[in-house]
């Protein structure tokens, strides 16, 4: 159990550093740029709701429903609340002497109760905390198979939620819950899909075979069915690069990061913005016409946004109690 918990340590830490360049997405990314861009974006939310599911299976305890609920809510709500409140506050004071992407206004603050007001990229959080409220019902095999039909339901189905879907991140919820679902079955069928080792190569080109096809030909097969395959498909490709990573020299910075990959998540969209606002005032985007400066200038902000979160983690909220509680730190 230790090993596979240390894969997926090492496959969140690899996703969240795909995370922070695909956030890095300026409107005059060249076409190289936007390719590794759709690249990510096609599967690299899936893998953190496979992960979470999987992960909830593995360490899953008999607690009563309000225990688990209160823990969720230190865990994900309070640093929710907390980063926005901060996101918010900040955009507030800089937007109106640096370029802020989606500015906020004081309403903002109480829109963060009901949706991702501070960023968009906060709905992970939202479809996290939907999740948790239902899977402890489903506490036998029969009943999760029901849940993940219910999940595979949702996400075929063609039903527009309309203005609904804004709040709680619905629309998100019912496009990414089936992955969560997933993660929890192959917990509990991981030893039938353990045998599937010998073929992984075989999975890892049918993967780059159906990118191609979701990148490039998109028509040939159904669209939500060549999405779900692409989403499943790197899933597993994640797991086996992240599974022969295991004995190499990176695997302890990757484990280390998969495991700081909430506050990575958290601030590094600030950060981004702050190291974007900063190339901008100083004139280095003037560099950005050409490739090289553009890449420059992408890994200042990529590793800002990497960087600087960790950091803020272990030298200022590690430090204190307070900071530690509104964070969900231990």
């Amino acid at each position: 159990m230790k090993e596979r918990l240390v894969t997926w340590d090492i496959a969140k830490g690899l996703c969240i550093i795909l995370v922070v360049i695909g956030h890095y997405y300026p409107e005059n990314a060249p076409e190289w740029y936007s390719a590794i861009h759709n690249f990510i974006y096609s599967f690299h939310m899936p893998v953190f709701l496979f992960i979470s599911g999987f992960i909830y299976m593995a360490t899953q305890k008999d607690v009563p429903y309000g225990t688990f609920v209160m823990k969720k809510v230190k865990r994900l709500i309070i640093p929710y609340i907390s980063t926005s409140v901060i996101i918010i506050a900040l955009k507030l004071v800089s937007q109106s002497f640096l370029y802020v992407e989606n500015p906020v206004t004081c309403m903002s603050f109480t829109e963060i109760l009901y949706r991702p007001a501070a960023g968009y990229f906060l709905w992970f959080i939202w479809v996290l905390w939907l999740a948790f409220l239902i899977v402890p019902f489903f506490g036998t095999v029969k009943r999760r198979l029901l849940l993940f039909a219910f999940s595979a339901a949702i996400y075929i189905v063609p039903f527009d939620l309309g203005s609904l879907g804004e709040y709680f991140c619905l629309r998100e919820f019912k496009e990414m819950f089936v992955f969560f679902t997933t993660g929890m079955l192959s917990y509990d069928f991981k030893e039938e899909i353990s045998r599937l080792a010998p073929l992984r190569i075989l999975f890892i080109a049918a993967f780059l075979v159906s990118e191609f096809l979701y990148l490039f030909h998109p028509g040939i097969i159904d669209a939500g069915v060549l999405k779900f395959a692409t989403s499943v498909l790197g899933i597993y490709t994640v797991y086996a690069v992240s599974k022969a990573a295991e004995n190499r020299r990176t695997c302890g910075i990757l484990v280390r990061m998969g495991a700081m990959s909430y506050m990575i998540y958290l601030f590094h969209t600030t950060f981004e913005g702050f190291a974007k606002g900063i190339i901008d005032k100083t004139g280095w985007l003037s560099l950005s016409c050409s490739d090289i400066g553009f890449t420059v200038n992408a890994a200042i902000v990529v590793a800002a946004g990497i960087i600087a979160p960790l950091l803020l983690q272990r030298y200022v909220f590690q430090r204190f109690r307070t900071t530690r509680f509104l964070f969900g730190l231990k």
